[in-house]
């Protein structure tokens, strides 16, 4: 950020946040409020495998005008870069008041955030997306208070799920859903997201049925265990995608 007038850094024990934001104190809090998700929700859930974990930049941009302008995805509010190890977000929201831009800068930071500290986690590499995204939104659900997180429905994938239902539309079944690669994943994003999420929070909030409490961890312990099997199949299926 050096040359760049109005950039500034805020670190903390894992992150540096580099932002141009004019409100430099809610930058403050989101940094607190990472660090919190990190130690008290992403660490004790995902006990990491690689203690080689980088400090992990976050990129908040003023504007989402400007988050653009720097590569973020049309119809994106934020994107995790794993060649870089780089969180991007943005704060005011188009259209958006400045307390509702907060919050929802808040939350796809949560998301983001998760995709971040997962990667690494188990040795650069990603979860299946039905995991992965699933996560990011019930993460994204989440609000820190009192040194701690709590977590309640995630509004944006709610809302589509009862509009999708109010229609009568069918839904996809779960077990094509855990199967489907990332690119798959992303074909008719919002349902798909919608169910990811609807998914991870029933198993983590709503079911109390054991069997259905321990499918979480054993995913992810069994992503953890193979990592260089993980690996090789995302590059063959990269090689496939680069013939399309």
């Amino acid at each position: 950020i050096a040359g760049n007038p109005g950039w500034y850094a805020i670190d903390t024990t894992h992150y540096v946040f580099l932002s141009n934001a004019a409100n430099k104190q809610f930058i403050t809090v989101l940094a607190r409020d990472m660090e919190t998700m990190r130690e008290k929700a992403y660490i004790p859930l995902f006990r990491p495998r690689n203690q080689d974990i980088p400090l992990s930049p976050v990129r908040v941009f003023n504007t989402q005008a400007e988050y653009h302008q720097y590569g973020g995805p049309r119809g994106s509010a934020g994107y995790f870069r794993p060649d870089r190890g780089e969180l991007v977000l943005f704060v005011q929201f188009e259209g958006e008041s400045k307390s509702d831009s907060k919050d929802n800068c808040r939350s796809v930071m949560f998301h983001e955030g998760f995709h971040q500290y997962v990667h690494f986690s188990v040795g650069d590499v990603s979860p299946h997306s039905w995991f992965n995204e699933g996560h990011g939104d019930y993460f994204a659900g989440a609000f820190v208070t009192g040194g701690s997180w709590k977590v309640k429905p995630f509004d944006w994938r709610v809302e589509h799920l009862k509009m999708h239902l109010a229609e009568k539309k069918d839904l996809i079944k779960c077990k094509t859903l855990v199967r489907l690669p990332q690119s798959e994943y992303y074909s008719n994003a919002g349902l798909k997201y919608a169910q990811g999420w609807a998914l991870v929070y029933y198993l983590r909030e709503v079911s109390k049925k054991k069997e259905h409490q321990k499918i979480l961890e054993t995913y992810f312990n069994y992503l953890a265990d193979n990592v260089a099997a993980f690996r090789a199949k995302k590059k063959e299926e990269e090689k496939d995608g680069e013939g399309v």
